[in-house]
């Protein structure tokens, strides 16, 4: 029960686009080439279509809340050695309107 409702959860935030709506609204994320740092926990990895499904905690720079998102990774030869359950440092940058992870590593 509790998978469906995360599920739920997610399919609303991307539906509704709510991490644009804190992006529109942010000041910080007006420049492309920002770098915005965060930590997460893998939920699930594509290494085919080059996607991790992760818990992020908070990313100030953002003023993104904990929450749990998909991201696209730039390289997806970056996921072959992550695995589910592994907590991970991240960078991401604005492309367009979606956010590009460029450096992904499980912490130590």
């Amino acid at each position: 029960m509790k998978i469906k409702r995360m599920a739920a959860f997610i399919a609303c935030i991307f539906t509704f686009g709510l991490p644009y709506a804190w992006v529109a609204g942010n000041p910080a994320t007006s420049n492309a080439d920002q770098i915005h740092r965060g930590v997460g926990v893998i939920e699930t990895i594509d290494a085919i279509k080059g996607t991790v499904t992760m818990e992020h905690d908070p990313i100030e720079s953002l003023n993104w809340p904990k929450m749990v998102m998909t991201f696209t990774t730039k390289d997806p030869a970056q996921l072959k050695d992550l695995r589910e359950g592994d907590q991970v440092e991240f960078d991401l940058v604005q492309s367009e309107k979606v956010y590009l992870i460029t450096r992904i590593e499980r912490m130590r």
